[in-house]
């Protein structure tokens, strides 16, 4: 039988916090989630350049409400993953006929994919083309405290943004646990008959294990690193273009996304990091504007062409050069309502 919230015990809490202490810290949570930005669309918003005013409401993601408890071992597995496994995935976005070879049975069942083939083919990637990848690794946890390889998502990752906020939650929520009682070694009822000073003691002995339980909060500085390899890629980006003399200082990162995106915070706060550390803009669009207000551009001799987007305001026709292309969208059916 599974247990409830209320009779589960967690293994850096002394107590298993009752109905009501669950109730009290859910409430906690929900509004450090919406303080901290930890929020996504309450319903879809409207999309940027659809002519109508976005609508700003928004609603506490879903999260845990204590930190998940990792063995050691398979957290430090996983960090020494990231590299190795994203040189895999570069080389094998590049090696187009495996590729093929591998979804050449899916493709025939599938009319997306092998749509997706087909533009493969006619657009190989080639070896020496310049390419970002902001991967995620999802990974489940044997019984037997193993890591597992569930997939790698290779566009549209999510969550980088959001995620680097939850370890300040989470200590707020574990601050207003050792105030319930639940890290003391007594519920928290049974001290009111005890002596002032070992009341005090059992007290600070259980500040001292809640932090030892936020010591052991790994920091999370995925926000930072998105924003920073997008900054990096946009830099590399014009100084290429800047040899060819053109005139680059306005250009933009655009964000791919879907139409009434829900987790568009997500993506605001990689946007807003970009202005605020490295004062570049960004752009947002969906694959239909793209295909309506986009066009590529020759640059100069021997040089692959550009991109330039026109997304201003009603009768804006100037046209911004794009550096980097960063997709949050494309990865279903749905994200192309045509051929464009």
């Amino acid at each position: 039988m599974s247990k409830t919230a209320s009779e589960e015990r967690l293994p850096f809490l002394l107590h298993p916090p009752t109905q009501a202490d669950v109730l009290e810290l859910a409430e906690y949570a929900q509004s450090a989630a919406v303080l901290y930005g930890l929020v996504m669309a309450a319903s879809a918003s409207s999309s940027s350049g659809s002519g109508q005013a976005p609508t700003w409401t928004a609603m506490p993601v879903p999260m845990t409400l204590f930190p998940t408890v990792v063995p050691r071992s398979c957290y430090h597995q996983a960090r020494s993953l990231m590299v190795p496994l994203q040189r895999c995935m570069d080389s094998l976005a590049r090696d187009t006929p495996f590729l093929l070879q591998c979804l050449r049975v899916t493709a025939t069942q599938d009319p997306f994919t092998a749509r997706l083939c087909e533009l493969a083919r006619q657009n190989p990637m080639e070896d020496d083309r310049p390419a970002l990848g902001i991967l995620r690794a999802d990974y489940f946890i044997t019984t037997d405290r193993r890591l597992r390889l569930v997939e790698i998502n290779t566009i549209a990752s999510s969550f980088g943004a959001l995620g680097s906020h939850l370890r300040s939650l989470h200590t707020h929520v574990l601050h207003r646990a050792d105030i319930l009682g639940l890290f003391r070694d007594l519920p928290h009822r049974a001290h009111s008959d005890l002596p002032g000073h070992i009341d005090a003691a059992v007290a600070q002995l259980a500040s001292w294990r809640r932090a030892q339980c936020e010591n052991n909060m790994p920091e999370n500085g995925a926000l930072e690193g998105i924003a920073e390899a997008l900054a990096h890629a946009h830099r590399w980006w014009r100084a290429q273009q800047e040899s060819q003399s053109l005139d680059v200082d306005t250009a933009v990162v655009l964000f791919v996304t879907q139409p009434g995106e829900r987790n568009i915070y997500d993506q605001k706060w990689v946007e807003f990091t970009l202005w605020k550390e490295h004062s570049i803009r960004v752009r947002r669009a969906t694959l239909s504007q793209i295909a309506e207000r986009g066009q590529l551009v020759t640059t100069g001799s021997g040089t692959r062409p550009a991109l330039t987007l026109a997304m201003g305001a009603a009768g804006d026709p100037r046209a911004e050069f794009v550096s980097v292309v960063y997709y949050r969208a494309g990865y279903i059916p749905q994200d192309y309502p045509s051929d464009q």
